[in-house]
C-alpha cells in the first residue's frame, strides 16, 4: 500500500487495493499476533466462534481469496 499514489498505478487499481485492505484489516484472524492477543476478548465480548481449533490458539490457514 506503500504505492498508491505511484504515477504508474491507475485510479481503479488503487480502489479497489483500499477495498481488500478494508476486508482484510477488519479480520484479526489474519493477524498471527494480534489473534493471540485478542482471542479471548473476541470469544467474551464479541461472541466470535469462528476459529479453527480453540485449543492450538492459532489462526485459520486456508485459503483467504477476494473475488
Amino acid at each position: 500500500l506503500e504505492n498508491l499514489d505511484h504515477d504508474d498505478m491507475t485510479d481503479e487499481c488503487e480502489e479497489e487495493l483500499l477495498v481488500i485492505q478494508y476486508f482484510a484489516a477488519r479480520d484479526f484472524r489474519l493477524d498471527f499476533h494480534l489473534f493471540k492477543q485478542c482471542h479471548n476478548d473476541a470469544l467474551i465480548l464479541c461472541h466470535s466462534n469462528g476459529f479453527s481449533d480453540p485449543s492450538t490458539m492459532q489462526p485459520d490457514e486456508g485459503p483467504f481469496i477476494f473475488s
